[in-house]
């Protein structure tokens, strides 16, 4: 986890290094072994480093080869041995070279089909003065987050969208009709747009080719939805997996350091412990892997430790403390200033308090569970069941999802009917109705606003690329540009304490298995993550393995909310930025919010999350955008994250 910045002068303006020095100024957080800067007449890259790998440990960048091409690169190579054994007859790097040194080889190697042979978690820029042209390049799912923008004849990109803010070229306004479709139907743009009016995100598997004339984006890798793997038995797909599942996790073991795996107790996290530990008992090699959770109150539906203890017990290695009080309110300055987004996280200081137990551990990777969900257990199978004629199974699964789902199982059987109907009608219809559809929108954003919704498209995961409709279903969850902001979020979070963000369920090898192989073999029975349990035997303690309840954080961020009512209704008086930009009426909200405090406890988190929204617009506007007032954009030192550091509670 580095943070890396281009700035490109095409019209051959010279470069001021005090305006790359700026720029990557905002990213110092990103960069605990120092910064260096390259800079050639109009164009300069730099880099906040942070080294993880072992063979970073002399890594210097940028990083340039013999021809004069230079290299800022963020990520890891996962098929470092490939590559070495594609180069090892046309240039002299080895086994000790590091990952952008590998990248840089491979650019001279192969010229413009080099990015579609790297394989990992990875953002690159790479400058070529014999175009001259720059090349930004993006990982496959999009764990990496890398962004650019265009100020006249100037081109910038960057890790985090604050450097690029921080040029004076670059417009500061938000994109009006990306942030009303986001707060009111939760959709995000699949096309590159960001909350940033002028501000884009590279696409995974894409790259950007820039020239003096011309900026152009394409595709150079993605999944082969027609790829089919069909074994003999149950056992034998259960091996595949466990194999490909071993390997997404030692991937993200490669470090020189510790590492620190977020554990919850539940299915997903508990898995990726107990294999690391496992990996790090066998494999010497291997660095430390130590698990950090924060627990609630005992015998609430949040407490998951007696499942953590089942892991202490089995592996050792875990670290409990006690979680802080949620509320929508918990540093809210500091929380859109890193995330970039009008998101609140209810549980925003427990989280700090795993990264930095992490980070005090000495850890530089941390490894979570998330997506699991996604990866494990999508529904399209059930369509396949359905055009199989295979019906009694297909009614089986039915009685099953929703015991091992925790959901009632008229969701399921609501959701395949709607998926049948969706199957029959012509795409462009299909994306029509979704349009149109009503949306839920609070009552305390203006109507203005609310109106600029639903104005972008989707992902195209459909058509005749897919074997099976389980496959299209998980590339559908794997692609969705939803998801992949919400991976970039968690980059930037853990990027605050100088932490290596890496999840496992998002390995493009194996997530390509699991498309591969027949969906109802992950679901065995209709059992949730049936392939997983037995995957796993002998590795996950057995009750986890039986789980089929989840943790539930509702009352515990609902009480919450009951100490933030006062500091709510103060945040939207008649100045509010959300209010002078149009987006809320102040007297609308304060008047909903006297009314909703009285309320009895509300039995979901509906509430807490509209509100988390609510505040996270104001606080996002007041960050980015209300320097136009005289007020500073950037944060006072006291919302940095230095202090955060040395102040983990």
């Amino acid at each position: 986890m580095s943070g890396i910045v281009g700035i490109w002068n095409r019209d051959g303006e010279p470069l001021e290094a005090s305006l790359v020095a700026r720029c990557s100024a905002t990213l110092a957080h990103r960069g605990l072994d120092g910064e260096e800067h390259w800079i050639r007449g109009p164009v300069g890259l730099a880099c906040q480093l942070l080294r993880v790998t072992p063979e970073s440990a002399d890594e210097r960048q940028p990083m340039l080869d013999t021809a004069g091409a230079a290299l800022v690169f963020d990520g890891r190579l996962d098929n470092r041995d490939e590559v070495l054994a594609q180069l090892s007859r046309t240039t002299d790097v080895g086994a000790a070279s590091s990952d952008p040194a590998l990248v840089l080889a491979a650019y001279r190697a192969f010229g413009d089909t080099f990015a579609a042979r790297l394989a990992g978690d990875f953002a690159f820029g790479l400058f070529d003065p014999a175009g001259p042209r720059l090349i930004l390049g993006r990982d496959a799912l999009g764990v990496r987050p890398l962004f650019y923008a265009r100020a006249g004849a100037t081109v910038l990109f960057a890790s985090e969208i604050k450097a690029l803010l921080a040029h004076p070229r670059a417009v500061r306004r938000p994109d009006v009709d990306i942030l009303a479709t986001y707060l009111m139907s939760g959709a995000w743009d699949p096309d590159g747009r960001t909350l940033f009016d002028g501000v884009r995100y590279l696409l995974p598997s894409h790259v950007a080719i820039v020239t003096p004339e011309s900026l152009a984006v394409r595709r150079v890798w993605d999944f082969d939805g027609q790829r089919q793997i069909r074994l003999g038995s149950f056992e034998e797909y259960a091996e595949g997996f466990r194999e490909h599942f071993a390997r997404a996790v030692r991937r993200r073991l490669r470090s020189a350091y510790p590492v620190a795996v977020s554990v919850s107790g539940g299915l997903d996290s508990s898995s990726i412990f107990a294999v690391a530990r496992r990996l790090t008992r066998d494999e010497r090699h291997l660095p430390p892997v130590r698990g950090y959770s924060y627990t609630f109150p005992a015998g609430s539906a949040a407490d998951e430790s007696e499942y953590v203890a089942e892991l202490e017990r089995d592996w050792g290695g875990t670290e409990l403390f006690p979680s802080p009080p949620a509320g929508v309110l918990a540093a809210p300055r500091e929380a859109v200033w890193h995330i970039e987004a009008p998101l609140m996280d209810e549980l925003w200081r427990s989280s700090r308090g795993v990264l930095a137990r992490a980070r005090a551990g000495g850890a530089r990777v941390l490894m979570t569970g998330h997506w699991g969900d996604q990866i494990l257990c999508p529904d399209g199978y059930l369509l396949d069941l359905f055009h199989g004629l295979a019906w009694r199974r297909l009614i089986a699964h039915f009685g099953q999802l929703g015991r091992w789902n925790g959901t009632a199982r008229r969701y399921f059987i609501d959701k395949f009917l709607r998926d049948v109907v969706k199957e029959a009608l012509p795409r462009p219809l299909v994306t029509l109705l979704r349009r149109l559809r009503p949306r839920h929108a609070d009552a305390w954003y203006a109507p203005a606003f609310r109106a600029r919704a639903n104005h972008v498209g989707e992902w195209p995961a459909d058509g005749g690329r897919f074997a099976t409709a389980h496959a299209r279903s998980l590339y559908a969850e794997a692609r969705s540009s939803f998801y992949m902001m919400c991976r970039e979020w968690e980059n930037k979070t853990a990027a605050m304490y100088g932490l290596d963000f890496a999840v496992p369920f998002m390995d493009r090898d194996l997530i390509a298995y699991l498309m591969a192989i027949p969906g109802d073999v992950q679901t065995r029975g209709g059992v949730s993550k049936a392939l997983l349990r037995h995957a796993l035997g002998g590795i996950l303690p057995d009750r986890i393995a039986r789980r089929n309840t989840k943790s539930d954080f509702t009352d515990f961020v609902n009480d919450g909310l009951a100490n933030e009512w006062d500091g709510l209704i103060e945040c939207f008086h008649p100045g509010a930025a959300a209010a002078r930009r149009g987006f809320v009426e102040t007297d609308v909200v304060r008047a909903a919010l006297q009314r909703l405090r009285g309320r009895p406890r509300s039995e979901d988190a509906l509430l807490v999350w509209s509100l988390s929204d609510l505040v996270g617009l104001e606080y996002w506007l007041r960050a980015f955008f209300d320097d136009d007032k005289g007020e500073s954009t950037w944060p006072r030192e006291s919302d940095r994250t230095g202090s955060l550091i040395s102040h983990p509670a």
